[in-house]
Parts: structure tokens; C-alpha cells; sequence
């Protein structure tokens, strides 16, 4: 079966076919989406456990301001 680019093998999951894992943790992203329409503290909830998991990119700066207010500490970026 052909994936993309030529490459015909792969990890034996469909992830992998529907193009989920070019980032390095796509698995994580796939299996905790954030719902269509978020309100902003289900946006900064996600964001955080995302910043913990993954850490393929920063956390916005919003919410990281919202975060800092409340008191709770950034994950370091990369650091999961």
C-alpha cells in the first residue's frame, strides 16, 4: 500500500496513513483533539496538558498570561 512519497512501509497503525505523524508526538495530537469552537478555558486547559505531553510548539502567549494569573507554572518546552 502506498502511504505518500513512495513510502510503502511503516508503523503497523492508520495514524501513520492519514498523515497524523508528521509531527514527532502526531499520536498524542490525534488521540486529544481540541473540540470545534472551544471556550477560552477549555483552549488554556488543552494548551497546558498539550505544553506537558508534547511541546512541539510554544504555548500562546495568551494563554500563557492566563496560566501565569492563576499560578500555575509552564512546562518547560520539550521538557515533557
Amino acid at each position: 500500500m502506498r502511504i505518500r512519497r513512495g513510502v510503502t512501509s511503516g508503523p503497523p497503525f492508520p495514524w501513520y496513513e492519514i498523515g497524523v505523524m508528521r509531527t514527532a508526538n502526531g499520536l498524542w495530537h490525534h488521540k486529544h483533539p481540541l473540540s470545534t469552537r472551544p471556550s477560552f478555558d477549555e483552549r488554556v486547559r488543552w494548551h497546558l496538558f498539550h505544553a506537558r505531553a508534547c511541546g512541539c510548539r510554544a504555548v500562546p502567549k495568551h494563554v500563557a498570561a492566563t496560566l501565569r494569573e492563576r499560578g500555575i507554572e509552564l512546562p518547560t518546552r520539550g521538557k515533557a
